[in-house]
């Protein structure tokens, strides 16, 4: 997504337009890339899951001994203006917490920094959902797993291998055993069963989200995942607050089952769009 500066967005305590956004070089989230994020989606005004945002926000502040002034209510009233002035209802939104300015650059400061933007959400193409993608398997492991923070090095890094292999995310494993992708979860099923990691990863929303309504229609299953089960799975596919349900159905070369979207997939894509729906009050 490439960024407007036209646009506004929030910088401790002034909403102000992009451009005109300014840190200090001495940022503990600059110098040492300290911070934490959360990344949410707005469907035609109205914010998906803030409340599951929020509560995983908070552990991560407390995990990283981060101070968040603003409250819940205050943070959600933000997020709305923007989503107003930037005139985008369907919107990518953005939050960044950094501890501001240390002792050195290795202490954490006592007057955080605030950042949030939202931007009109831009849809991946359709044949995404409808044909399915790659995936490019890497052996590494995000440092605290269980925290949503702004440590993307390594997707990074390896952006542009991802880009010549023509893969859509990148598929972390350890040790043998797949955990999680970049910026996704990963699902399996295998004989109608949904399977998906519960060691090593981001507890994404969406995929808590995925999971609590798919155990009404199936057998939900969370543990650890062989990458040699994985590719032996009936259909594979992952989920993101940005991306929903996106199937796939290549990771490296090896093909998933027939190369197809499976039928449980699709099942599941309509009935994210369903209960998402429901979620928000949408008839």
């Amino acid at each position: 997504m490439k960024f407007d500066e036209k646009a506004y967005c929030y910088l401790n305590g002034r909403i102000v337009k992009m451009k005109d956004a300014k840190i200090s070089p001495f940022d503990l989230g600059f110098t040492r890339g300290y911070a934490v994020t959360e990344v949410l989606r707005s469907y035609n005004g109205k914010i998906f899951l803030f409340d599951e945002h929020w509560t995983r926000l908070k552990k991560a502040v407390k995990a990283l001994r981060l101070n968040l002034r603003e409250t819940k209510e205050e943070v959600k009233d933000i997020m709305l203006k923007l989503m107003d002035k930037n005139k985008c209802k369907n919107a990518n939104i953005k939050l960044v917490l950094s501890p501001g300015i240390g002792k050195t650059d290795l202490d954490i400061g006592s007057d955080e920094t605030l950042f949030l933007y939202a931007q009109k959400y831009i849809d991946y193409p359709k044949e995404y959902y409808i044909k399915g993608v790659k995936l490019m398997s890497v052996d590494f492991k995000r440092n605290l797993s269980e925290v949503k923070s702004s440590d993307y090095i390594q997707a990074v890094c390896l952006r542009e291998k991802l880009k010549k292999q023509k893969a859509f995310e990148m598929l972390y494993i350890l040790n043998g055993y797949v955990t999680e992708c970049s910026t996704s979860n990963i699902f399996m099923i295998k004989k109608g069963i949904l399977i998906t990691p519960k060691k090593d990863v981001l507890f994404g929303v969406t995929r808590n989200f995925v999971v609590d309504f798919a155990k009404k229609t199936m057998k939900v299953v969370e543990k650890d995942v062989k990458i040699s089960e994985l590719l032996k799975a009936d259909e594979v596919f992952i989920t993101a607050t940005s991306k929903q349900i996106i199937p796939v159905v290549k990771i490296d070369n090896h093909i998933i089952n027939s190369g197809k979207v499976g039928k449980n997939t699709t099942m599941l894509q309509d009935l994210f769009v369903k209960n998402r729906d429901k979620c928000l009050g949408v008839d």
